[in-house]
Order: structure tokens, then sequence, then C-alpha cells
């Protein structure tokens, strides 16, 4: 019965994931109820969660910084952005773990719901945008365009 559960809302997922529906992906607070974590599972569960928590609250104080970065000369304003890529690396790493814990606690429907709504965001570009045209990115239009290197014409003597 709980496996007919899950998978019904494994396909509820699955289908919502196509359409626009899922737009933003659901709370963290949401994803025990929606996988349906098992008491055996909520160990890693909270090492997921906890992993996530530290690493928005990193990104938020990190945000505040670019007053203190701006007042830094050039060279040690760079020093300190490495230091912060630095820094934010390692606590990519240390979600990337923690996500690979909790994911091989997962039941195969929970990782393909788990999946679904842990995608990322895909952007459309803006209406009316067009790339910046180039030889390896030609126009769309019919219009004949030279090569990029053509040979200029040689004047008439």
């Amino acid at each position: 019965m709980r496996a007919v559960a899950l998978s019904a809302v494994a396909l509820m997922v699955l289908a919502l994931a196509g359409s626009s529906a899922l737009a933003q992906p659901p709370p963290m607070e949401a994803l025990p109820e929606i996988l349906h974590l098992e008491l055996s599972q909520h160990p890693a569960w909270r090492l997921y969660k906890d992993s996530a928590a530290v690493d928005r609250a990193e990104s938020a104080r990190q945000g505040e910084q670019a007053e203190e970065l701006n007042a830094l000369p050039t060279p040690a304003r760079l020093d300190a952005l490495l230091h912060q890529m630095q820094k934010q690396q390692a606590a990519f790493q240390r979600q990337a773990e923690a996500t690979r814990a909790f994911y091989a606690v997962l039941s195969p429907e929970q990782r393909t719901i788990f999946d679904q709504v842990t995608r990322l965001p895909v952007r459309s570009p803006p209406q009316g945008y067009r790339p910046q045209q180039s030889r390896y990115n030609p126009p769309t239009s019919s219009l004949p365009v030279p090569p990029a290197y053509a040979p200029l014409p040689t004047p008439e003597r």
C-alpha cells in the first residue's frame, strides 16, 4: 500500500515537473513529506538539511560584504574574493557529500522524486533577445553574409 502511495506521489511530481506548475522547488521543510522518509532515513536527512542551512547563511553573509570589498584596493579585493571563492568551494564540497549520503539511503522511487524536485531551473532568454552574431553563430536571416575572413577587394588601377 505504501509503495502504491509513493508511486502515486512520484507520478504526480513527475507530471508537475513537466509543466510550469513546479517553477519553484518545494521548500526544504516539505521534502521529508514529499519523499515519505522512514525513521531510518532521518539522520541522513538532518545532515543534508543542516549542511544546506549553513550554506544559505554563509551566502547571505557574503552578499552583505560588497561594501567592505569595494573599500579595498583592487589587489586586496582580488585576494579577498579568491579566499571567498575557496570557502564557497569547500562549502559546496560539504553540501555535495551530505547530498550523496542522503541520496544513498533513498529508495529508487524516492530518488526519482528527489531528482525531479531538486533540478536546476532552466531559464529561457528574454523576449526579443538575439545572441550576438559571429562566424560561429551566423544570423538566422536568409541574406547572404560574407565570410568573416574574406579577402578584401583589390582597388582597380
